[in-house]
């Protein structure tokens, strides 16, 4: 592909700048160049490997008690963030054929969230299901039927008795890295 020529770049709202090209990182909204002695690569979210996140009390609370209150069928929905630090929780219906051991989620209800989250100034930070009688791992069919690849997802099992979990984690090409939750202080 050809490379686009600067004043190109500059009607489509791309600032100019020169830098010295030693050891230097910028972060953008849309990712983050990290210029090495002459390399440059550009991460976008997809492919930043995020190692841990912090979920407050109270959405986790939420999450959970979700999960608890369906133990016959997968609940799901979506979390939203606001400077990548997950706030908002969005139930969505679910609307698998089989919701005792798959999800899908109502596309009228996410669409409703996903606008909600754009107009109070959020983002789509994670995809969460529940898992009520199988590990929180991501199946065979969540693997592959991943449609928002830039997104966390959260399981929750109900699958030991009294114990809930809650794991995270970053599926792509039908493979997933499990993300460390921690709970924040607030």
């Amino acid at each position: 592909a050809d490379i686009p020529y600067i004043p190109d770049l500059k009607r489509r709202g791309f600032a100019e700048f020169l830098i010295n090209l030693n050891d230097i990182t910028l972060m953008l909204q849309s990712g983050i160049f990290v210029v090495n002695y002459h390399q440059i690569t550009f991460y976008t979210r997809e492919n930043l490997m995020i190692t841990e996140i912090q979920l407050s009390r109270k959405l986790t609370s939420q999450l959970l008690h979700l999960a608890q209150i369906s133990p016959d069928a997968e609940i799901c929905g979506l979390v939203s963030s606001k400077n990548d630090v997950p706030i908002q929780c969005y139930p969505i219906e679910n609307v698998a054929e089989h919701p005792q051991n798959q999800f899908l989620l109502d596309s009228k209800q996410q669409i409703s969230a996903m606008k909600k989250m754009r107009e109070n100034g959020e983002e789509l930070f994670a995809i969460y299901h529940s898992h009520p009688t199988a590990p929180a791992c991501p199946s065979t069919l969540d693997l592959e039927s991943v449609t928002y690849p830039e997104a966390l997802h959260f399981i929750i099992s109900l699958n030991t008795k009294g114990i809930l979990e809650l794991r995270a984690f970053h599926i792509s090409d039908k493979n997933a890295n499990e993300i460390r939750v921690t709970l924040s202080l607030t």
